[in-house]
């Protein structure tokens, strides 16, 4: 089976544990079809829009729709049951507000970034202070970031949280931007780096030709330009 056809049966799955009732592995297996559609439409595509024209193909809509509607559930419920449902943490929530705000889904991406800063769902420090820094800026807020000592691998992120707080600064983001694609070159054929669980920010072993927290970030910066704009 290839990953391809194991995201459209991971959907099924989704859908029957949803028959069942058993709301919180369908709500795990949506977010595991979202994530492959995202690896593999990052391993075909170099930009947002073949990207979406690559999505067209495939029933990523009914995955995230009813990825939402659960999370949307969950929220309602009491906090004890969130972290059952969130396993990966914010991380992956984090991930989902960038790959949507690149297609263009702003209101998705303001969602996962809100969901991602609840403080009951677990987060290293580095993604609990990165989520911060996003929703702050989506909200047109200032945050300054505190971290400890970074991890390696935690470098190679830490050029977004750059870009980020260029765009509160309201500075020039060029800088930011030339450091982002740097690490990103980087990241993607290092042949030491294994630390990426998902697949969806590559390495020297398994890259990807997109960079989607680039993209996410630049379509999320633009598109509160033009909201704030009388």
């Amino acid at each position: 089976m290839t990953r391809l056809e194991g995201a459209y049966g991971i959907i099924e799955i989704g859908q029957r544990k949803e028959v069942e009732g058993d709301l919180r592995r369908a709500h795990m297996a949506y977010e595991t079809a979202i994530r492959d559609f995202m690896h593999l439409s990052f391993t075909e595509c170099r930009n947002a829009e073949e990207v979406r024209y690559w999505l067209s193909g495939h029933p990523l809509e009914l995955a995230v729709s009813r990825f939402v509607a659960l999370t949307e559930e969950v929220l309602r419920s009491p906090q004890a049951e969130w972290a059952r449902y969130f396993q990966s943490g914010n991380y992956l929530l984090v991930a989902f507000s960038h790959f949507f705000a690149a297609l263009g889904q702003h209101d998705r991406a303001r969602f996962f970034a809100q969901t991602a800063v609840e403080p009951v769902l677990f987060g290293t420090p580095f993604w609990v202070e990165y989520a911060r820094t996003l929703w702050a800026m989506m909200q047109g807020r200032s945050y300054a970031p505190v971290f400890g000592k970074l991890k390696r691998v935690e470098r190679f992120w830490s050029c977004y949280v750059g870009l980020m707080q260029a765009a509160m600064r309201q500075d020039s983001i060029d800088t930011a931007i030339a450091e982002v694609d740097r690490q990103f070159a980087i990241r993607n054929s290092d042949m030491n780096l294994h630390e990426d669980a998902y697949m969806i920010d590559g390495t020297g072993e398994f890259p990807v030709k997109f960079d989607f927290r680039k993209a996410g970030l630049l379509a999320a910066i633009e598109n509160i330009k033009l909201r704030v704009v009388p």
